[in-house]
């Protein structure tokens, strides 16, 4: 007897943002927590966005992902760019992920928050997502300077 075919896995669209902000050449990196995808492994703040169609965020969803990071980490950053978008899956999930890069404009990482801010050629020392992986080796560029 033929087994029925598999239904196919419903798959849903999400839109995130994450945010590289960096100060005097270096960029903040937090530990995501529990309960969090990619538990335990560092990135750059990312937070869940309404889907865009546009490239970008529009400037209200700019303005809501500035809170966010300045809640998540206590530090107030301004978008300047979009670097790149990256499409992947997890498990029943079709992610967009935007990569913008920032700069500090104020405030000091909370206290007690598994916080970094690492120079580029020292992302390879922190256990990174794939897709913060991606975004780490953009953002050193070609020849990011070696560790001494």
């Amino acid at each position: 007897e033929i087994p029925p075919p598999k239904r196919r896995r419903q798959l849903t669209d999400v839109t995130e943002a994450t945010l590289a902000v960096e100060k005097r050449g270096r960029f903040l990196l937090r530990q995501r927590g529990p309960g969090e995808r990619w538990a335990g492994l560092w990135d750059f703040p990312r937070f869940e966005v309404a889907n865009t169609v546009d490239e970008t965020l529009n400037p209200a969803q700019a303005a809501d992902l500035v809170d966010r990071v300045r809640e998540q980490t206590g530090v107030t950053a301004e978008i300047d760019s979009l670097v790149t978008e990256i499409r992947h899956g997890v498990t029943r999930f079709r992610i967009r992920l935007l990569c913008l890069r920032g700069r500090f404009v104020s405030g000091r990482v909370k206290a007690g928050a598994p916080t970094a801010w690492v120079a580029p050629r020292r992302f390879g020392d922190y256990a990174l997502s794939t897709t913060g992986r991606r975004f780490a080796n953009l953002l050193a560029g070609p020849n990011p300077e070696p560790s001494p």
